[in-house]
């Protein structure tokens, strides 16, 4: 009974050190989507501080074509202020999931040993994987 139970504390320890690994993984995936959602925070801002100044410049335009340029480049930077506000939700969409996903691979990797013996067959993490 002995060599079962380190048997099983050995299978325990290599699961907590996949688990770890898969929270590291998500860990940097996070850090990544954070910092693409400050560089989108960042450049929504600088498209919101251009778009005021050309709407102040199509107001001082005297001409109606320049008037009509100024405002059609507004137009088309709105356009793509609402795709980044597009992304940006979604990222942190992603970000709010993953947070729980370690304990759901924990779990995965408990389901997948299933004489817990801390090796998981091939053809059960092939399949797993490819349903991800």
């Amino acid at each position: 009974e002995e060599p079962e139970s380190k048997a099983k504390k050995a299978a325990k320890a290599k699961e907590a050190k996949a688990v770890k690994r898969i929270g590291a993984q998500i860990d940097r995936l996070i850090g990544e989507v954070e910092a693409m959602m400050r560089q989108l925070e960042l450049e929504k801002t600088n498209l919101l501080k251009d778009i005021q100044i050309r709407e102040g410049k199509a107001k001082e335009a005297t001409k109606d074509e320049e008037k009509e340029r100024i405002f059609d480049s507004i137009r088309a930077d709105q356009q793509r202020l609402v795709d980044i506000t597009d992304v940006f939700t979604s990222l942190q969409q992603v970000k709010q999931q993953e947070e729980p996903k370690l304990e759901h691979w924990q779990q995965i990797l408990d389901a997948l040993d299933e004489d817990h013996d801390g090796k998981i067959e091939l053809k059960h993490l092939s399949a797993v994987s490819a349903s991800c």
